[in-house]
């Protein structure tokens, strides 16, 4: 039961053509992965400048509501010195 040269030639052209086609495979979809984490980090650096404006948004709002509460309590005209960096 021997293996004849053509024989032998031939299954391992094939199985080297196999290996190729796999390792491009491999490589199409590294590149594919590649690309769609660019995509994912790009709209999670989106979301967290968002998130970093409202929070922004909202201590701005504290500080001049902070700042209005004041002078109306006290009614000392310092207390609207935020409120007006605020209103701005």
């Amino acid at each position: 039961m021997s293996i004849s040269s053509k024989s032998l030639l031939r299954s391992t052209s094939v199985f080297l053509l196999i290996g190729f086609i796999a390792l491009m495979g491999i490589v199409a979809v590294n590149f594919w992965l590649g690309e769609r984490a660019q995509s994912d980090f790009d709209d999670a650096i989106s979301a967290r400048d968002i998130r970093i404006a409202a929070v922004e948004l909202r201590n701005a709002v504290q500080t001049a509501e902070a700042s209005q509460r004041g002078f109306l309590l006290t009614g000392n005209e310092i207390y609207l010195a935020p409120y007006q960096a605020a209103k701005i």
